[in-house]
Order: C-alpha cells, then sequence, then structure tokens
C-alpha cells in the first residue's frame, strides 16, 4: 500500500464534490442546509434520491462520488482521519485514513457508497459514521 497527499487538482475535485453533496441536500432534502450538511440531512436527502426515478440518471456517478465525499469529509471533521491518495494492487482511489504508520485504517468513501448504491440501502450514513468514528476512537 502506497499512501500520498492530494495533490491541488484533487483537493479541487474533493471541493467541487463536497459542493455537488450541498445541492443534494438542497434539492432531495426536507430543509435547506444554509452552507452546510450533516450526516442526517445528507441520509434524508440519499434516502429521497435512491427511493426517487432519477437515481437511473447519468448524475448517479456523480451523486454517489458527492455523498462518499461528504461522508469521508464527515469523519475527516469529526474523527481525525486524513484524506490521501491510497495505492495497491486494485488501483488508485482517495480514501481517509486514521492511525497511519501503526495500524492504517483507511477507508474508501466513494467505494462505501457506491456499494451502497447498487443494493439500493438507504439509511446507512449515520449508523456507519458512527461506527466507523467508534472503531477508530480505540487505542490501538
Amino acid at each position: 500500500m502506497q499512501i500520498s497527499e492530494l495533490n491541488d487538482s484533487e483537493r479541487a475535485w474533493l471541493k467541487a464534490q463536497l459542493q455537488l453533496a450541498y445541492t443534494l441536500v438542497e434539492t432531495y432534502g426536507t430543509h435547506s442546509s444554509q452552507g452546510t450538511i450533516g450526516p442526517e440531512s445528507l441520509d434524508v436527502a440519499w434516502n429521497a434520491w435512491i427511493s426517487s426515478s432519477a437515481q437511473e440518471s447519468e448524475m448517479a456517478n456523480a451523486l454517489v462520488n458527492a455523498t462518499g465525499s461528504a461522508f469521508g469529509q464527515f469523519l475527516v471533521n469529526t474523527a481525525g482521519l486524513r484524506w490521501v491518495v491510497a495505492t495497491d494492487e486494485h488501483g488508485t482511489e482517495m480514501a481517509i485514513i486514521a492511525f497511519e504508520g501503526t495500524a492504517d485504517v483507511i477507508v474508501y468513501p466513494m467505494n462505501l457508497v457506491a456499494k451502497r448504491y447498487e443494493t439500493k440501502e438507504q439509511g446507512f450514513i449515520l449508523p456507519l459514521l458512527e461506527g466507523i468514528r467508534d472503531q477508530v476512537s480505540k487505542p490501538r
């Protein structure tokens, strides 16, 4: 496994994805995000979008990436993980990491959301966020 820092292009992409997550919450959520979103409002918006006929559109990949980016950012903001680029035998992907150099807990947020999209899973954002935060808060 090789871990590297995000470059300027990757940081810009992440910023755009987070903005799209705000748009998802504004469009499918139950209230205005007023420039910020939380896991609960993202879960509500995801559930509404995944239940709608719009979820089969060409926007699916973009909204999966946006939701994954917001999920990852919640962990960065609340659990001390950080964004990195992880490369292994399966390829290269943006990820978040905890316990770097000791236990290397790596989460692939966009992949995590993509798997939930495939099964049309709902209500997963907050429980997974809490579960991961609980795991990374335990001493290694």
